[in-house]
């Protein structure tokens, strides 16, 4: 939540919400200087401005790597918005979604009110994309794996950069799909994989539940 000298940061997840920082800068004010001396103020507001959007990019990009972040929401008036988005990195920006409902003054009870209603369904479309890229990557013979199998091998190798994993256990393929959930998670974290729990069991009803896109591939050995 920011407006183009103050922001507040929080962290959503299993239905509460927490404060993880403030960025905060001295409030400028215009003035009723004509000529030069107005430009000149005005350029020191602009570059106090994009200094201040700077910081708070940087505040999301410390957090969302801290705190494996999936989804970042924004919400502001519109001169913050128009600055924020113009200084979001490209891997900042693709994790991205805009809270339009939701003033810079709200309460933590609203915005958690909005993000549950807005999150589901962008981490709909977003889990749907995932998938896609996962499976084309595949076909393609680049950076996938799909099944059990080579999943757990990919893992193994500490190839896998993302497990993407039915929510599901029960829609793995083969028996005990609790246990096998278990030990790929526990594998994916001990080599620092990230992982998505894929809430629509059909989108990976062709990999049998599990797949995974892969840091690199091992290259094979001449003969």
């Amino acid at each position: 939540m920011t407006d183009t000298s103050f922001a507040r940061i929080f962290v959503v997840g299993l239905g509460t919400i927490e404060p993880r920082g403030e960025v905060e800068s001295p409030k400028l004010r215009r003035t009723d200087m004509g000529g030069w001396s107005q430009a000149r103020y005005q350029r020191h507001v602009d570059q106090h401005r994009a200094e201040h959007t700077a910081e708070v990019v940087e505040a999301l990009e410390r957090i969302v790597r801290e705190e494996r972040i999936d989804h970042v929401a924004i919400a502001g008036n519109e001169s913050a918005m128009a600055l924020l988005r113009a200084q979001l990195t490209k891997p900042l920006a693709a994790l991205v979604t805009e809270l339009p409902r939701v003033g810079v003054g709200a309460s933590e009870a609203e915005i958690l009110r909005e993000m549950l209603h807005v999150m589901p369904e962008h981490e709909a479309r977003d889990e749907t994309e995932r998938v896609a890229r996962m499976y084309d990557a595949y076909r393609a013979g680049r950076l996938a794996i799909i099944g059990l199998a080579g999943t757990r091998a990919a893992l193994e190798n500490g190839q896998v950069h993302e497990l993407l994993l039915v929510a599901s256990p029960d829609q793995l393929e083969g028996a005990h799909g609790a246990t096998v959930a278990d030990e790929l998670v526990t594998k994916a974290r001990q080599t620092d994989a990230r992982v998505i729990f894929i809430e629509d069991p059909r989108l990976l009803a062709e990999a049998g539940g599990v797949g995974a896109i892969l840091r690199y591939r091992l290259q094979r050995r001449a003969a």
